[in-house]
């Protein structure tokens, strides 16, 4: 993703360590003003996230998000473990593959976890079903595991990318835009800024 605030053609592309390391920040409080992640729900119903991909027109965007915990037999929703809702209200949800472990440079030590998401609309017609998928979403959600499990938290990293030439009308959509933006602006903050505290930066 381009980095608001640099010249033309330098990106953020951190390494899976490296998003590691930016999480481990975020819930230890340090400070993270200089760095280009949005606090944003991915998980609400309004889907605001989508309207940050027509504004800003990046194929890929990183987020900081907090996980929706399914309640245990005692109601409790627990901290960094157990089962997370992952749907989207009625409306969708990430259809998630196996978690894969996260480690240090030189592969001995586990500091977290990612998996792979793919967007799906909850429809029961196959016909609708084909015609959303254009909005061609995917995600990888990253989360403190391993030596860092201990101050594991709800609170999760995620790339989501769109794929380029499907974007579906429903993202150009602007009869709700008002609404829309108006949620987005509380719950999502951008913090963008031209120093890296880590990962590549590099001119194309």
């Amino acid at each position: 993703m381009r980095i608001t605030g640099t010249a033309p053609g330098v990106r953020f592309e951190p390494e899976d360590d490296q998003i590691i390391t930016y999480l481990l920040d975020k819930v230890t409080g340090k400070d993270l003003s200089q760095n280009p992640v949005i606090d944003c729900d991915l998980y609400g119903e309004d889907e605001a996230w989508k309207e940050l991909f027509v504004e800003t027109g990046e194929s890929e965007l990183y987020f900081f998000t907090r996980l929706r915990k399914v309640k245990t037999k005692k109601g409790e929703m627990g901290g960094g473990g157990g089962r997370a809702e992952r749907t989207i209200g009625p409306k969708a949800t990430w259809r998630s593959s196996k978690d894969d472990p996260i480690f240090l440079p030189g592969g001995s030590v586990q500091i977290g976890l990612k998996r792979a998401f793919t967007y799906r609309p909850n429809q029961s017609s196959a016909a609708a079903r084909k015609k959303e998928t254009g909005d061609g979403f995917s995600m990888t959600e990253y989360r403190l595991d391993g030596v860092f499990n201990s101050v594991a938290t709800d609170l999760v990293m995620c790339s989501v990318r769109r794929k380029e030439g499907r974007a579906s009308s429903s993202e150009i959509e602007i009869n709700d835009a008002a609404v829309t933006m108006a949620w987005c602006l509380r719950p999502c903050r951008s913090i963008m800024a031209q120093p890296m505290m880590g990962g590549r930066v590099f001119s194309c």
